[in-house]
């Protein structure tokens, strides 16, 4: 949804760039039912020159109910050539003094 709200999926369009997640490691720690209210967090856990990876929790109240880690790299659509981690995060920051302007 945040992608969405903030038109990151548009600017991935219009600047040529592939988001592929490439593993995923997934902790199952607890299950949710139908009817349940969860909650997801998103938070960049490490940055390798090529990778980015996010960790995110999904919780029911203060329950724990699964940890990932989710490893996704950027791709310049026009050659598949992986975009470096830092021109990510530059792109990133970019996004951000646009939308609040």
């Amino acid at each position: 949804m945040y992608c969405y709200e903030n038109k990151l999926m548009d600017e991935y369009v219009n600047r040529a760039i592939y988001h592929v997640v490439v593993n995923i490691n997934i902790n199952y720690r607890s299950s949710a039912t139908l009817g349940d209210l969860i909650t997801i967090t998103t938070e960049l856990s490490k940055m390798t020159e090529k990778s980015v990876i996010f960790k995110q929790t999904v919780l029911r109240d203060e329950t724990i109910l699964i940890v990932a880690d989710i490893v996704n790299v950027y791709l310049n659509k026009s050659n598949n050539a992986i975009i470096p981690a830092q021109e990510m995060t530059a792109f990133w920051e970019d996004l951000r003094l646009f939308s609040n302007s």
